[in-house]
């Protein structure tokens, strides 16, 4: 079964191509990949039930600004970027290479901070 940490390398091999929609698409993909470990995170430890809605967007950072304020901020800042890839067409491809950087960045940065939390957190 893939987990969602898996996404990493998929968007790793998008952004190995240094074409605009493909650097759109690594930019999602980094973005899934950490609302997945995060949702996966919420749970496992904070009873979460998945709703298969959008809201789950909202809902995940919600959850985990109890346990982590600075995992929250980053993921609702990653939802940021992912947004202006899949929206914001008019954006320069220096915007997106940027964008880039910050999103396997924060990606790598919530899946590991997540991983320091499951240590410390007894599942339920």
């Amino acid at each position: 079964m893939i987990r969602a940490r898996d996404l990493l390398e998929v968007a790793e091999t998008c952004a190995d191509r240094d074409e605009e929609p493909w650097i759109r698409t690594a930019i999602g993909r980094f973005y899934y990949a950490a609302l997945l470990a995060s949702r996966e995170y919420c749970e496992d430890h904070l009873g979460y039930v998945r709703t298969r809605l959008g809201r789950e967007h909202a809902e995940v950072p919600r959850l985990l600004v109890h346990n982590s304020t600075d995992i929250a901020d980053q993921l609702l800042f990653l939802r940021s970027i992912r947004n202006a890839a899949d929206y914001d067409l008019h954006l320069s491809i220096a915007t997106m290479h940027r964008n880039l950087d910050d999103g396997r960045e924060l990606a790598r940065m919530i899946i590991a901070r997540l991983d320091e939390l499951t240590e410390t957190t007894v599942p339920r």
